[in-house]
């Protein structure tokens, strides 16, 4: 996780639907520096650009190239960035397993979702 607060939060949202990735990103654009991915590859492109990494990316867990668990967890070690699964409650003790901070029901609850990502960027995992 990245400490210079004088810069906006930024999230890396990771859904190969374009409706709801472009929602979300309309949603969060205005308190956050938003970046989208349509898949794994792309997700690890952008995670790795010359900007710096996010600080939170927020996936969906069944992704067109791979799987959103093994995404976030990778992502989460190469890059220390906080992770949000967006997923059915079935995939929940796995997503833990694997390490990932929190998972959020679909559909998202906007408000608690923009919430648990300030949390998450400033003081960490916000169990």
């Amino acid at each position: 996780m990245h400490s210079d607060r004088t810069r906006p939060i930024r999230i890396l949202l990771v859904q190969d639907s374009p409706a709801p990735r472009e929602l979300l990103h309309r949603l969060l654009g205005g308190a956050f520096d938003v970046q989208t991915a349509a898949s794994c590859a792309e997700a690890r492109l952008v995670a790795s650009a010359s900007e710096g990494p996010p600080d939170v990316v927020v996936a969906d867990v069944q992704l067109v190239d791979g799987d959103g668990v093994d995404l976030l967890a990778e992502l989460q070690t190469v890059h220390g960035c906080r992770t949000i699964a967006m997923t059915d409650p079935d995939d929940a003790p796995r997503c833990r397993r694997a390490g990932i901070d929190r998972t959020v029901p679909r559909p998202l609850p906007y408000d608690d979702l923009q919430m648990l990502m300030i949390v998450m960027a400033t003081r960490g995992n916000a169990n």
